[in-house]
């Protein structure tokens, strides 16, 4: 197996490129090459929005330029390829939903005991649906008018668990999301900003545990995901009727049931191989210079 040397720049404040699970993009490329962190002479950059640019006169090695963001807002500079969630018609710009990074991606993993092991992502739905202890969560730090108001609406109908910092209610914050979502029935699942393929994730997470999401965001999210999945604001004129949607589910365990059994995904997409066969491209464009 060929080396790949790599850098990051730029990133979000605890970014961890050793870390376990993999960060998504040295996963990708470590499906075909060794990859070494060289900070020195890379043969590729990734970078983010979390500081400035780098430029390819930085190294040597005149790297690959791969921007990502996972904000609202697309990464700048001179890159060769940018991902972000937006749907560009410029060719060296590719949407990759931030949710795609939360999965650990390996299928070889046994036991799968995460609810973001791709193989239980997979899966979830074949096991048999068991009764959830509460009703529903909300884990939030932004104060987001449109879903404070539904938070505060269906926590006067009934008690909604606030574990985030905003408006909490518990005492505690949530420390591992997702695997704690599996205990509540429903999760506000409100999107920072509504923007058309800006879906995080916040819709991913419930859907991992269980939970079932009330979801407002990018209108991508029924192409990203199964949308008889989920509860999406989208679907109602206003969010009494959709409360009223909630605690007639909520009611119901035959409907209940029916949100669980839906899989996540109706056509899984292999977003691993297909953000590598983008990148890969660009190696092979400057493979003489690599020397790959």
């Amino acid at each position: 197996m060929k080396t790949l040397r790599l850098a990051y720049h730029s990133m979000w404040p605890d970014h961890d490129p050793e870390k376990h699970p993999r960060d998504f993009f040295r996963w990708c490329l470590e499906q075909h090459y060794l990859v070494e962190i060289d900070n020195i002479n890379p043969d590729i950059v990734i970078y983010s929005v979390f500081g400035d640019p780098p430029r390819k006169n930085q190294w040597a090695s005149e790297p690959i330029l791969v921007a990502y963001s996972g904000e609202s807002h697309d990464a700048q500079g001179n890159f060769d390829l940018s991902f972000g969630h937006h749907m560009h018609a410029d060719p060296k710009y590719k949407r990759l939903p931030h949710w795609v990074l939360y999965i650990d991606w390996n299928r070889d993993k046994t036991p799968a005991n995460h609810p973001l092991d791709i193989s239980h992502i997979l899966s979830r739905h074949t096991v048999e649906w068991q009764p959830r202890l509460n009703f529903c969560n909300f884990t939030y730090r932004n104060p987001v008018k449109s879903r404070i108001e539904v938070f505060l609406a269906l926590n006067q109908v009934k008690r909604v668990h606030s574990t985030g910092p905003l408006f909490n209610n518990q005492g505690f914050c949530l420390q591992d999301k997702t695997l704690e979502l599996q205990a509540y029935t429903f999760t506000i699942a409100w999107e920072n900003i509504q923007l058309p393929g800006y879906v995080t994730e916040k819709l991913l997470q419930p859907l991992a545990a269980g939970s079932i999401p009330i979801y407002c965001g990018g209108s991508e999210s029924i192409k990203d995901f199964n949308p008889h999945a989920f509860i999406n604001r989208d679907d109602f004129t206003s969010n009494q009727d959709m409360i009223d949607w909630i605690m007639h589910v909520n009611s119901n365990g035959k409907l209940l049931q029916r949100y669980w059994q839906e899989p996540i995904w109706c056509s899984p997409q292999d977003w691993p191989g297909q953000v590598f066969t983008w990148i890969y491209e660009h190696i092979q464009d400057k493979k003489s210079h690599l020397a790959l």
